[in-house]
């Protein structure tokens, strides 16, 4: 089933793609177009070293502040942007954390 892509509306124009739900996961399928994006790059994201539009894996979290607190205190560069932190496993794969909505925390 195609869901609503759960992205800011400012980022919508420039991030291409559609979602789709099964079960308690989803699935984000993203137009990959280096040449373009590096024409219409994402607001507020200039100078960052990773392009969430590329293949990655995002996970909840329960608390966005403390996740990037963690990543802070083990000396793990990220980039972040509104409610979303991008970074790297060890093998170099890019990741992505955000807010559970689900949970009572808020972060900015």
């Amino acid at each position: 089933t195609s869901v609503e892509r759960d992205i800011p509306e400012k980022l919508r124009t420039v991030v291409p793609g559609f979602w789709r739900q099964f079960g308690n996961g989803q699935i984000h399928v993203i137009q990959r177009d280096p040449a373009a994006h590096a024409a219409a790059p994402i607001p507020g994201m200039t100078g960052m070293k990773r392009d969430p539009r590329g293949p990655h894996t995002a996970y909840f979290v329960a608390d966005l502040e403390q996740a990037e607190q963690h990543l802070i205190a083990a000396n793990i560069p990220y980039d972040r942007v509104q409610g979303f932190i991008f970074t790297a496993d060890p093998a170099g794969n890019m990741v992505e954390f955000q807010q559970d909505p689900e949970c009572a925390h808020t972060s900015a």
